[in-house]
């Protein structure tokens, strides 16, 4: 397995009681090879407004082509955990909600 993307856990207190995995190692994105085919794993874009990141469209449009083959043959291999070397940066908050408005609307389920 090939981690792409994995979570830096260096300002989680990991002795929380729901974290489970304690070595550290999140990972966020995979790709491998399961016989003949491919397997690509993204944990990003459970919200909405983050299919309107051009970064995370990106993500998937290369591993869709990835997947079909469409991108010659890059090899997958794994490699070790690296330290974090970025310093933390501060994320804007939400993106506003695109699309019509009723779809932006909650919906209560019917009785």
């Amino acid at each position: 397995m090939d981690v792409l993307l994995r979570l830096d856990v260096g300002h989680l207190d990991m002795k929380q009681a729901n974290i489970e995995n304690h070595n550290g190692d999140f990972p966020l994105a995979w790709a491998k090879t399961f016989g003949k085919g491919r397997v690509f794993y993204c944990a990003l874009g459970h919200d909405r407004a983050t299919w309107d990141i051009p970064d995370i469209q990106r993500i998937y449009f290369e591993a869709l082509k990835w997947g079909m083959g469409l991108n010659g043959d890059p090899s997958i291999a794994p490699h070790p955990m690296r330290a974090a070397t970025a310093a933390p940066v501060s994320l804007p908050g939400p993106l506003p909600t695109r699309g019509p408005s009723w779809a932006q609307k909650e919906r209560k389920p019917k009785a």
